[in-house]
């Protein structure tokens, strides 16, 4: 799936974000978007990146 954004509209922006530790990806290529006025939420158990996404 491709995303444009618009970045002058957006309060929050991660675009193709991957990370890892060591050889271990916990995220990859997440992109994300949250508005002005809009509410965002990440969910997902425990460990698996949220607040490193963050």
């Amino acid at each position: 799936m491709t995303m444009t954004f618009d970045n002058s509209k957006q309060h929050l922006l991660i675009d193709k974000v991957t990370i890892a530790y060591g050889s271990q990806a916990i995220v990859h290529d997440v992109s994300l978007a949250v508005g002005m006025g809009e509410i965002g939420c990440l969910l997902g158990p425990s460990g698996c990146g949220k607040s490193t996404l963050l």
